[in-house]
C-alpha cells in the first residue's frame, strides 16, 4: 500500500486508464507494522460508474483511525466503491503518517 500512498500523478493517471479500458489491475503492496500483516494484494477496477479497491479479507490495524474513515470499512469488507477516482488517491494520502514509521 505504501506504493499507492506515496505514488505520483502520473502514476493515478496511468492506473485510471488502465481501469477504463476495463482492466482489473492487481498489486502486491508493503503494509506499516500497524497492519497484522507486512503485504497484501491491493486490487482496483471499475465497475459501470463506481471505481473499486480490494484488499485481501482478514487484515487489521491498530491505527488511531476515526470511526468513519475508509480504511476501516476497506479492511472489514474487503472492498471499497467510490463514485469519483480521486477518492482513491484521498484515501490512500490519508494514510501518509502512518507510513513514516515504517
Amino acid at each position: 500500500m505504501r506504493e499507492f500512498v506515496y505514488g505520483t500523478q502520473k502514476q493515478y493517471d496511468m492506473l485510471k486508464d488502465l481501469l477504463e479500458e476495463g482492466n482489473c489491475e492487481v498489486y502486491r503492496c508493503t503494509l506499516p507494522s500497524s497492519f497484522s500483516r507486512s503485504s497484501c494484494r491491493l486490487g482496483f477496477e471499475k465497475c459501470n460508474t463506481l471505481y473499486k479497491v480490494f484488499i485481501d479479507k482478514g487484515i487489521t490495524c491498530n491505527l488511531p483511525l476515526a470511526a468513519d474513515h475508509p480504511l476501516k470499512t476497506l479492511l472489514a469488507n474487503g472492498e471499497l466503491a467510490f463514485v469519483d477516482y480521486s477518492d482513491i488517491k484521498e484515501l490512500m494520502n490519508s494514510l501518509k503518517p502512518y507510513f513514516n514509521c515504517v
